[in-house]
Formats: structure tokens, sequence, C-alpha cells
């Protein structure tokens, strides 16, 4: 029995195709910024910035892990707690993990203004801080969600029930509009 192609199944086959293809995206976060760093060195008396590009309510995911070497300090700053920071003067870090060889954590940004992502191996004006010993290699991963509520819709499983939702409208809506 041959099959016969009328528009009806020429239809449901492109949407077919398509529900299939998106339906296999990963899911993304749409939003923020993500940056990777693997084997970076920083050596004594040294540290590294990273900028966060930030609003208020963003959340910054912070994984990081010193593969090599002595314990650091990892510090979220403020334009105003950076300078402080860097002319040796006290400072009060929004965010701070002092004395670590790891960081696997979150923190939801105040205001809207940029902040700095600091690896600290250097002896620093706060008492708590990682006294340098010597060089260390680490690996950084860090994200800035600018709508950590938001659910990614628009990949894998989600964008699959959207599209199942069209489809059956389009099914059940195809019939009468080609009978007229």
């Amino acid at each position: 029995m041959k099959r016969k192609w009328n528009g009806r199944n020429i239809c449901l086959l492109l949407l077919l195709i398509v529900l299939v293809v998106f339906s296999t995206l990963p899911l993304q976060n749409a939003s923020g910024e993500s940056r990777t760093y693997k084997g970076r060195t920083l050596s004594k008396d040294n540290y590294d910035r990273y900028t966060l590009y930030t609003s208020s309510d963003d959340e910054v995911e912070i994984d990081f892990e010193v593969t090599q070497g002595v314990k650091v300090d990892i510090y979220i700053l403020s334009q105003q707690q950076y300078n402080n920071y860097r002319d040796g003067k006290y400072f009060t870090p929004s965010f701070s993990r002092e004395n670590t060889l790891g960081v696997d954590d979150d923190y939801t940004i105040e205001d809207d203004q940029n902040y700095y992502l600091i690896v600290d191996n250097k002896d620093n004006a706060r008492s708590s801080d990682a006294k340098p010993q010597g060089s260390m290699t680490y690996n950084l991963e860090y994200e800035v969600d600018d709508d950590p509520d938001d659910f990614p819709w628009f990949g894998g499983m989600g964008f699959m029930f959207c599209c199942m939702i069209f489809c059956m409208v389009i099914v059940c809506a195809l019939p009468c509009c080609i009978r007229m």
C-alpha cells in the first residue's frame, strides 16, 4: 500500500524533525558570563584579578582549586574594597575564603557595580589571610548568572515540551484549515 503525502503528513514530518533536532540541544545559561582557567601559576607576593561584570542580585558561582603549592585567599571586592586592597590598606571583602586550597561556593551581588574576583598569594592588611610561602598553581572556574531564578526553557527537555504542545495544536488545527 502506497502512502499518500498530503499537506498534513508533510507538516507532521517537518514538525517531528524540528522537535527531534531542538530537543537534543543542551541546556545552556543564556545569560551572564562564564570563564575557566586551568593551570594558572601565581608566584609568592602576587595576586590575580578577574573583573566580574555584575548587577544587583546577580549570582557568582566560584569553583577554585589549588593543584600544586600553598594555601591562598579568594576575595570578591567592590571597586572601593579593591582600591584599599591594592593600596595595602585594611579592607572588608564582600566575599572571602582565606587560607584555603579550594572553594566551591556562591555569592549574590549586593548592588549595581562591577566587582573583582581576587586570587591572593600575598600578605595583605588582614590578619586572617594566608601568609605566602611560595608559588602555587590553580584551576578557576566562575560564572556570573544575571538571573539565577530563570528556568532554561530554550534547550533540552523544556524546549521539547514546548514543541510537543505546538505540534499538538498544529495537528489538531491543520485538518480544519486544509478543508476550508
